[in-house]
């Protein structure tokens, strides 16, 4: 098996006719309803309008936001707001941004592609984390009607030998075919590649390496349903997906942490659940301005958490004995998923302390990028407990994936987002 990538003839916003910075947007899964009024204030065009418009009382079978977006889309090639590129090229991203907690300015880069659909996990497409039902049919509604990849899939490989780098790097000295700003001041710079020897030296550098999913499962099983859907025989426009693809090594891919938030269990009691809790781990008082410092400062083969129950009540929750615990993880895991400070949460502290089931937990836990906010919720009794998480680093995601293992819910915020709008795959 392998990765099979392909150039292809893009649509793009016009920028003859548009502000690029006016019409691009977060991915769908990201945008608050008043995100979405923004953005439709900001232009007629943006492409919120497509990924996810707005529904209107009238809606009914034959008439709502999916055939909307059909019509927003038909409409802007007509009026050339929308243009295909002549020939098959790749293109090359790049995003420059403040991180968010040190306030260093770091810089990602990533080609857009087509990638050859192939199953997940059967090949070299490897998933990350769980689907979900509804948002693979709201996706595949959107698909049936436009016939297109409206955003990327955000995918992971390893350039070891950097053949890959080599080949692309003259290009991000060329004009780009643009530069935008978003409301979070992230840079967004694009270029094409028409050049056929960069393109083939590309293309054969992937095949043979292996590509995780950062960002995107639903889309990328839409992709397969709707394949599946279209039984074309030979190859279609349908057996491919418009990727966005990371290198794990390049200095700019972040993956910031998921903070866990508990709601209060009947019969919960903070004394026996320390002293439950106590079983397992160190319990290292700390104050709670301290708490990310001190989980941060936890050694690479450490393993622990922060802990939050209110007021004065912050630890820092260091395991005493990963090989003392790994035996209570669920059967069929590997040990490098048993071994991730996310399913230590899991198979302990959810399920040996506080005894709920694994169907339970998304009844009981809240997440949170901000670790003030996970403090609010918990003062303000919304919430009993906060988990003060750390980041997974991408060659432990890496390694769990090879192992065909999935991440608990929520484990990994890659950040920033890809922006949707930067170009689009129109199945022809």
């Amino acid at each position: 098996m392998m990765a099979t990538l392909k150039p292809f003839r893009g649509l793009r916003y016009n920028t003859d006719k548009v502000k690029i910075s006016q019409v691009i947007a977060p991915p769908y899964d990201v945008i608050s309803p008043e995100g979405r009024d923004n953005l439709y204030r900001l232009s007629a065009y943006n492409v919120v309008r497509l990924i996810l418009g707005k529904d209107e009382p009238s809606d009914h079978e034959t008439g709502n936001r999916y055939t909307r977006a059909k019509a927003f889309f038909e409409s802007w090639m007509r009026e050339g707001v929308l243009i295909e590129d002549e020939k098959p090229c790749l293109y090359l991203y790049e995003q420059i941004f403040k991180h968010p907690l040190s306030g260093k300015e770091e810089i990602r880069r990533s080609i857009f592609s087509l990638l050859k659909l192939e199953n997940l996990g059967e090949g070299v497409v490897f998933p990350h984390e769980k689907t979900y039902a509804k948002p693979k049919a709201d996706r595949l509604h959107l698909l049936r009607e436009t016939h297109a990849n409206l955003s990327p899939v955000f995918g992971l490989y390893e350039d070891n030998d950097g053949s890959v780098n080599r080949a692309l790097a003259p290009f991000y000295k060329t004009p780009g075919l643009f530069e935008a700003r978003d409301e979070e001041k992230v840079v967004h710079k694009f270029w094409k590649i028409e050049d056929a020897g960069a393109i083939e030296q590309v293309t054969a550098s992937f095949r043979s390496k292996k590509i995780v999913l950062a960002d995107g499962h639903h889309r990328y099983e839409t992709a397969l349903n709707h394949r599946k859907e279209e039984g074309k025989n030979g190859e279609s426009s349908c057996d491919y997906v418009l990727i966005s693809l990371v290198d794990i090594h390049d200095p700019g891919l972040l993956v910031l942490p998921t903070h866990r938030l508990l709601k209060k269990p009947a019969g919960f009691n903070f004394k026996a659940f320390l002293a439950n809790l106590g079983a397992y781990f160190d319990l290292v008082k700390t104050k709670r301005e301290r708490l990310m410092a001190a989980v941060d400062g936890l050694s690479t083969t450490d393993k622990g958490f922060g802990l939050y129950l209110g007021g004065d009540a912050a630890y820092l929750a260091k395991l005493k004995s990963l090989a003392a615990v790994q035996p209570f993880a669920p059967k069929g895991r590997s040990a490098e998923w048993a071994g991730l400070e996310v399913s230590i949460l899991s198979y302990i502290v959810m399920e040996k302390v506080l005894g709920l089931r694994e169907e339970q937990f998304e009844d009981y836990l809240g997440y949170t990028r901000s670790d003030a906010e996970a403090f609010a919720k918990v003062d303000s009794d919304e919430f009993a407990a906060g988990f003060i998480m750390r980041s997974i680093p991408v060659g432990e995601i890496q390694k769990v994936c090879e192992r065909k293992d999935l991440l608990p819910h929520k484990s990994t915020y890659f950040y920033p987002k890809l922006a949707s709008g930067l170009v689009f795959y129109r199945h022809h």
